[in-house]
C-alpha cells in the first residue's frame, strides 16, 4: 500500500510543509511582499496574477489581481476584491493601468499609509515597463511613475535594501535590476546584479532575511539554479548558489520554524515528464548556509533512492556589487 512506502521522516517533512504553507497565508508580512503569487480565474478583467494586502485600511485582507487582457488594452490594469472578513470578497474594483502585468509587488511606496503596487508589465510586444500604481485607500489606484525596462520581466519584489526606511524594488530580467525608492512613490536605478547561467531569470524573485542580520536578502531562480543574494548594504550583494536541478527549480520564502531566519520551500523536478515533482525545505542560518530537511516526492510517492538531489553542500559564492 502507498501508506507503507512513506517514511516517518518524509511524513514529518510533509507536515512541516503544510504548516509552512499555512504561515504563508496567515502570518503577518515581515516584508512588504508576501509569497502569494498564483494563477487565478475567473475574474473581473481576465486576471492573470494575484497578491494580497489591506487596500482600504479596515484591518481585513483583500486580494489584488493584475489583468492580462491580450490585445484588449482597455482591460489592462488592476482589480481589488475587498475582503468581508468572513472568507468572502466583494465584487472587484477595477483600475485601468494601460499595462499588462506579469507580476505584482505590494507596499506603501509614498509613505501615506495606503498600500500601493508595483507592476512588472508590458505595453506592447516591444515595450516593457515597471509601472507604479498609488493606492487611494479605497481599493482603487492612481497611475504613478512609469520606468522603461530593457526587456520583459517575469518577476518583481520589494524590500528596504539599503536600510533607509524606504521601500526599494528589485526586478528580474537577464540580471536582477535594483531601484532605489525615494519614499514619495518614485524610484531611480541603483544598479544590477548578474545571477546564474541562463539568459533570463524566470524562476521568481522574492525577499527574506535568511541569516537574521536585519538586512533584506533576495532569492531568485534562473530555472536551473536557485540563488540567494546576501545583502551587504547599499545595494551590494554576494551571490550564492544554494540548490540546483537541470529540470527546473523554484522556491518560496517563509519562516517555517519561526526562529526569525527566513527559510525556503523548494520545488524541483527530476525529469521532463511524469511524476517527478519533488520538494524540500532549506532552513536559514546566521552563517549564510541552509540546513536541508529530507526531500520527498510530492504528492504520490517518495523519490527512489539514489536520485540526484539539488546541490546544497557544493554551493559556490561570489561577491557581486551593483553596477
Amino acid at each position: 500500500m502507498l501508506a507503507s512506502t512513506i517514511t516517518p521522516a518524509c511524513l514529518r517533512a510533509k507536515i512541516i510543509l503544510l504548516l509552512a504553507l499555512s504561515l504563508v497565508w496567515t502570518s503577518s508580512a515581515v516584508f512588504a511582499q508576501d509569497s502569494v503569487m498564483i494563477r487565478f480565474s475567473p475574474s473581473g478583467l481576465d486576471d492573470d496574477v494575484i497578491n494580497r494586502g489591506d487596500f482600504n485600511n479596515d484591518g481585513i485582507p483583500d486580494i489584488v489581481t493584475g489583468n492580462n487582457a491580450g490585445n484588449n488594452s482597455n482591460a489592462y490594469g488592476l482589480s481589488v476584491y475587498l475582503g468581508r472578513g468572513d472568507g468572502t470578497f466583494q465584487n472587484p474594483k477595477n483600475t485601468s493601468a494601460a499595462v499588462s502585468p506579469f507580476d505584482i509587488a505590494v507596499g506603501d511606496f509614498n509613505g501615506d499609509g495606503k498600500l500601493d503596487v508595483a507592476l512588472a508589465a508590458y505595453i506592447s510586444s516591444t515595450q516593457w515597463v515597471l509601472q507604479i500604481m498609488l493606492g487611494n485607500g479605497d481599493g482603487t489606484f492612481t497611475k504613478g511613475q512609469t520606468v522603461n525596462l530593457p526587456s520583459a520581466s517575469w518577476s518583481i519584489t520589494t524590500g528596504d535594501f539599503d536600510n533607509d526606511g524606504k521601500l526599494d524594488l528589485a526586478v528580474a530580467l537577464d540580471k536582477v535590476y535594483l531601484y532605489k525608492g525615494a519614499g514619495n512613490g518614485t524610484f531611480s536605478s541603483a544598479g544590477s546584479v548578474k545571477v546564474g547561467t541562463q539568459s533570463q531569470l524566470r524562476g521568481g524573485l522574492r525577499v527574506g532575511d535568511f541569516n537574521g542580520d536585519g538586512k533584506t536578502d533576495i532569492v531568485v531562480s534562473d530555472t536551473r539554479g536557485l540563488y540567494v543574494l546576501w545583502n551587504s548594504g547599499s545595494f551590494t550583494f554576494s551571490t550564492k548558489l544554494v540548490a540546483s536541478s537541470s529540470f527546473g527549480i523554484f522556491a518560496r520564502p517563509v519562516d517555517v520554524n519561526q526562529d526569525h531566519f527566513t527559510d525556503l520551500i523548494v520545488t524541483y523536478y527530476t525529469c521532463n515528464t511524469g511524476a517527478c515533482t519533488n520538494w524540500k525545505v532549506l532552513l536559514g542560518n546566521a552563517n549564510k548556509t541552509f540546513n536541508s530537511l529530507r526531500s520527498c516526492l510530492w504528492p504520490a510517492n517518495i523519490r527512489a533512492s539514489g536520485e540526484q538531489l539539488p546541490r546544497t553542500s557544493t554551493a559556490t559564492e561570489s561577491t557581486t556589487s551593483s553596477a
